[in-house]
């Protein structure tokens, strides 16, 4: 029997997908290309969209950063 993911698993994979997101927005915004549920981004002009990505980028990995370290001691 499976054992149901925990709350520790469960922020760690949202900040996984918070981080993979950012990062294939910030390469699809090069190619001028971008996903339809995160066009909302670009509403308050190019370098604030730009600062968010880079705040997803960065959030994600501390997340993943922060909630890895802190449960496996």
């Amino acid at each position: 029997m499976q054992k149901a993911p925990t709350k520790v698993t469960v922020i760690l994979l949202l900040g996984f997908i918070l981080f993979l997101l950012g990062i294939l927005s910030l390469i699809l915004l090069l190619v001028n290309v971008q996903f339809s549920f995160l066009k909302f981004i670009d509403a308050g002009g190019g370098t604030l969209g730009l600062v968010i990505r880079l705040l997803m980028i960065f959030g994600g990995l501390a997340v993943v950063y922060v909630y890895r370290n802190k449960f496996e001691k």
